[in-house]
């Protein structure tokens, strides 16, 4: 134990996933004498947790080891939305769309239900899902850790260079800053997306996954789309988008799927190629550029930018994210991975973990297809 007689549990991450853990744990903590400290680098939501498009499907794991992470996640979801008093949550239909040379004919209940009037006629669509839904990554995150905050966890900005060991049990005792302050810990959570692999090479784990570096568009909504949204995916064009467009509850269109995406090893992340602080990513504005254009052609209404971003996501060589405690190090816990669906499914990895983290088991999900030792096979 470190000095108070608290057990200290010290999260690496201040994005979704991090500030999940950490909201789930000072819920459901109860007895537990234990104190929680998320460490940021940056700033709360400074990555892909503050610039995603918080599209939310249930259904859409289905078949595959995900599918109860998806269903799990989705119904927290809800839970939170109400708990968190989040504004920008909704249910929202998702149509896919694509282009057309000739027009087909149509009946007007259908137009109604599959044809927004803001769609372009050159365009087709049809209906994906109605059961889908939507939340602003950024507000979410935010709302996470402040109530987390207000239950007693603290958060420490400041960048971390290394670890103190105990070499007699193989365990974690401290966390190294660059300011050469030591915070000593008991348990440790990696939960920086793909920052995390810097972590676990520290620990002798190599962390096969890559990140994805994409930009992305926020553009000035129009009053038909506020008024009957819908969620786009869209067939690849000729400018080799392939658009997902999410209308946002606060006047916003959010654009991504617009190429040029970058995939970046481990050796990679680096002050040479700019990738070492979720800050330093810029957006590719040739890619803004084409996605601007595109939209035109789908959407009759405005394409007025109001931000352009990039963010690195996160992606295992399984696509599956990897959760729970690294073998050969008995107070070392992973949470990474999680590649386009880690809004999605940031909920019910937050809960497991806490779980896992107070009782040594997690009843929410079943922990064990996500286990690091599969990478250790």
């Amino acid at each position: 134990m470190t000095d108070s007689s608290s057990k200290h549990v010290v999260i690496l991450g201040g994005g979704i996933i991090g500030s999940s853990i950490a909201y789930y744990l000072m819920k459901l903590k109860q007895n537990v004498d234990i104190k929680v400290t998320v460490v940021e680098a940056v700033e709360v939501a400074a990555s892909a947790s503050g610039k995603a498009g918080g599209f939310l499907a249930p259904h859409w794991g289905s078949g595959s080891v995900t599918d109860e992470l998806h269903r799990v996640s989705f119904e927290l979801h809800k839970e939170l939305a109400s708990e968190l008093n989040l504004e920008s949550f909704r249910m929202i239909p998702t149509l896919e769309v694509s282009f057309r040379k000739k027009i087909r004919k149509m009946s007007e209940k259908s137009m109604k239900r599959d044809k927004p009037e803001w769609l372009q006629d050159e365009v087709s669509s049809k209906l994906m899902d109605d059961s889908t839904a939507q939340v602003y990554p950024y507000e979410l995150t935010t709302k996470l850790m402040n109530s987390a905050m207000e239950n007693g966890c603290e958060l420490k900005i400041g960048k971390v260079s290394g670890f103190t060991k105990d070499l007699e049990s193989n365990s974690v005792n401290g966390i190294c800053f660059e300011s050469s302050e030591i915070l000593k810990c008991d348990e440790i959570v990696i939960a920086m997306g793909m920052w995390s692999t810097v972590c676990t090479q520290w620990l002798g784990y190599s962390l096969p996954m890559e990140g994805i570096q994409s930009t992305s568009v926020i553009y000035k909504s129009s009053e038909a789309v506020d008024k009957n949204p819908y969620a786009l995916f869209c067939a690849e064009d000729r400018n080799g988008c392939h658009l997902e467009v999410y209308p946002r509850s606060n006047g916003e269109v959010y654009v991504c799927g617009i190429g040029g995406s970058l995939i970046l090893k481990e050796s990679d992340v680096n002050s040479e190629q700019g990738t070492d602080s979720a800050v330093k990513v810029k957006p590719d504005e040739s890619r803004v550029r084409a996605a601007t254009d595109s939209l035109s052609k789908i959407m009759n209404a405005s394409q007025n930018i109001i931000k352009t971003q990039a963010c690195i996501r996160p992606c295992t060589i399984d696509a599956i994210p990897v959760l729970g405690k690294l073998e050969n190090h008995q107070n070392v816990f992973l949470a990474s991975g999680h590649n386009c669906w880690g809004i999605l499914w940031a909920p019910a990895t937050g809960k497991s973990m806490a779980e896992l983290i107070l009782t040594g088991s997690s009843n929410t999900i079943n922990l064990k297809p996500f286990s690091p030792s599969r990478f250790s096979k």
